[in-house]
C-alpha cells in the first residue's frame, strides 16, 4: 500500500467519518482487481429477489453496490457478505424485499411532511424516487417502518461452532443514521456492525 492511500486510510480511521471510508475504498479498488477483489452486488438489476448483509471486516474483499434510488451512488464496504433468507421462521412468512425500496418511494415530499404508516402505504407504488438524498432528514414514521423491516430477519452468528449457534434478529443501527439511502441500510449483526444491502430502483 503506497503512501497515498495510507494516508487516506489513516484518515478513515481516525475520523471513523462515513466519507472518508469511501473516499479510501474507492481509491484502493480503483488500483484494479489484482490489488483487491471487488465484488459489485446484483450489477445489472436483474437477480430475483434478494436481500443480503455485509458484516465490516478486514477481508481483503470489497463489495459495491448502486443504491439511493435515481441519484446511483456507488458505495463501497470491506467485509464479508452473507445472502438472508427471506422466509420468516418466526412469524412463518415471506419477507417481500420490496418492502425496503417502498419505503422511499412517495414517503418523501418537498415539506418533509411526515406520513403515517397508512399514508405510506397508500403511497408505496409510487413510480417516482423522492429520496432521501445522503444526509437528508429522514421522517420518523419511515425510519420506524425501516426499524420493523430490519427486526424480521434473523442471522447465525459465524463463529464456527455449529452445535451451539446462536442467532440474534438484526438491527437498525440508529449510530448511522445519515447514511441511510434506498438499498444501504446500516445494521447490526451477531457478528458485528454491517450494511444490509437491498435492490435499488434505479
Amino acid at each position: 500500500m503506497d503512501a497515498d492511500l495510507t494516508a487516506l486510510k489513516q484518515k478513515w480511521l481516525s475520523t471513523g467519518s462515513f466519507e472518508d471510508e469511501q473516499a479510501y475504498l474507492q481509491a484502493w479498488v480503483g488500483r484494479g482487481p489484482q490489488e483487491v477483489p471487488c465484488v459489485m452486488v446484483d450489477p445489472v438489476g436483474t437477480a430475483p429477489p434478494w436481500l443480503a448483509v455485509v458484516v465490516r471486516r478486514e477481508t481483503g474483499v470489497v463489495y459495491q453496490h448502486q443504491c439511493g434510488g435515481t441519484n446511483c451512488l456507488q458505495r463501497f464496504v470491506e467485509g464479508f457478505l452473507i445472502p438472508l433468507d427471506l422466509w420468516n421462521h418466526e412469524a412463518w412468512s415471506y419477507v417481500d424485499p420490496n418492502g425496503f425500496t417502498h419505503v422511499f418511494h412517495g414517503c418523501f415530499d418537498v415539506r418533509e411532511r411526515h406520513y403515517g404508516d397508512e399514508e405510506l402505504e397508500r403511497r408505496r407504488d409510487s413510480m417516482s424516487c423522492l429520496g432521501p438524498r445522503p444526509g437528508q432528514h429522514i421522517p420518523a414514521p419511515a425510519i420506524d417502518r425501516l426499524r420493523r423491516l430490519v427486526q424480521e430477519f434473523t442471522m447465525w452468528r459465524s463463529d464456527g461452532h455449529v452445535e451451539d449457534a446462536v442467532r440474534d434478529v438484526l438491527r437498525l443501527d440508529e449510530s448511522r443514521i445519515d447514511e441511510i439511502v434506498e438499498g444501504w441500510i446500516p445494521v447490526e449483526t451477531p457478528d458485528g456492525p454491517g450494511v444490509l444491502l437491498a435492490p435499488n430502483c434505479d
